[in-house]
């Protein structure tokens, strides 16, 4: 186990520094391009490169907590832990936000495809988010058992 938790971390070091990277470079590059070869969608140059950027720094926080339960999980204090709890709530929290940054996005773009692409990102965030309350769910009722079993010893 102690290998796929630095393997995933290293896969984490690797996303962050590809997500950084679009953050620093290539999305006001590509919002700077694109204004100019479309001027009369210049406009939305600002506020979709905003909220862009404002997604992939969320999407970081909650690679930076699935850092931290990687470390949980490695130092084998996942189930004694209420630190715990608190990251996975957190966890579901961003990702509603960035569900909600999406939405809005697709809202400012208001082209056709919205019409197409608007409710399955809707959908996907909110199953995204029912699925991590269940894993949320079941940490707790793990910790749970975990502290009977160790009051029985």
């Amino acid at each position: 186990m102690a290998r796929s938790v630095v393997l995933l971390k290293a896969v984490i070091v690797a996303v962050v520094g590809w997500l950084v990277l679009m953050q620093v470079l290539v999305l006001p590059w590509t919002a700077g391009t694109y204004a100019l070869r479309y001027p009369e969608f210049a406009w939305m140059r600002s506020p979709l490169l905003v909220l862009s950027i404002v997604a992939l720094a969320v999407v970081e926080f909650g690679l930076l907590g699935v850092w931290r339960l990687l470390t949980f999980v490695s130092e084998g204090v996942l189930f004694c832990s209420p630190v715990a709890d608190r990251w996975v709530t957190r966890e579901i929290g961003a990702v509603g936000f960035v569900t909600v940054l999406g939405a809005a996005m697709l809202v400012i773009i208001d082209q056709p495809i919205g019409v197409v692409l608007l409710p399955v990102e809707v959908l996907l965030g909110v199953a995204a988010v029912l699925l991590v309350i269940v894993l949320r769910g079941l940490l707790r009722a793990a910790a749970t058992q975990h502290r009977e079993l160790e009051s029985v010893v």
